[in-house]
């Protein structure tokens, strides 16, 4: 179905079973050309720039047995927008890939206790990829030119940065 008052739609297909000990299920799920900013409040905090527009389409393929997750979730998201330092090297990664891009991630883990959030781990790894590959893009000296503080060292400016 529709996705909220957009043009994105999702949909999902498996087979869950409700009768066993422990959470079981198979499932497929799809998401398309969605607003990636209608998803907001998932990634907050755990993604490392500031995204103010572009649409993803995710697939994703989940089992869970004896309350024990695998997934896979493949994700292209188009006109990426971000906004902020690092986001200047999420645009220029956009530009370079043809306002395009693809990236995979993986979660694994015990449904059973309770602080599993796929959403959150996909974001994470989503955000971190990105990063990794606009960081391989740019030369040094870009990185961080005109953002030094006042008596701060080029390799201090790249760490607070960065986080490395």
């Amino acid at each position: 179905g529709r996705i909220g008052k957009t043009k994105g739609t999702a949909s999902a297909k498996g087979r869950v079973n409700l009768l066993a000990e422990g959470i079981n299920f198979k499932i497929k799920a799809k998401i398309k050309n969605a607003p990636i900013t209608y998803f907001s409040p998932f990634y907050a905090g755990q993604v490392p720039f500031r995204i103010t527009g572009g649409t993803m389409s995710v697939s994703s393929k989940a089992k869970a047995k004896d309350s024990y997750l695998t997934s896979s979730h493949h994700a292209t998201i188009r006109n990426l927008k971000a906004g902020g330092v690092q986001g200047k090297l999420i645009n220029a990664l956009v530009l370079r890939e043809g306002n395009k891009v693809d990236v995979d991630a993986q979660v694994n883990g015990d449904l059973s206790k309770g602080n599993l959030s796929v959403s959150t781990q996909i974001s994470r790894i989503m955000g971190g990829v990105l990063m990794a590959r606009a960081r391989s893009l740019a030369p040094v000296r870009e990185v961080g030119a005109g953002l030094k503080r006042a008596g701060e060292k080029t390799g201090d400016k790249l760490k607070r940065l960065f986080g490395r």
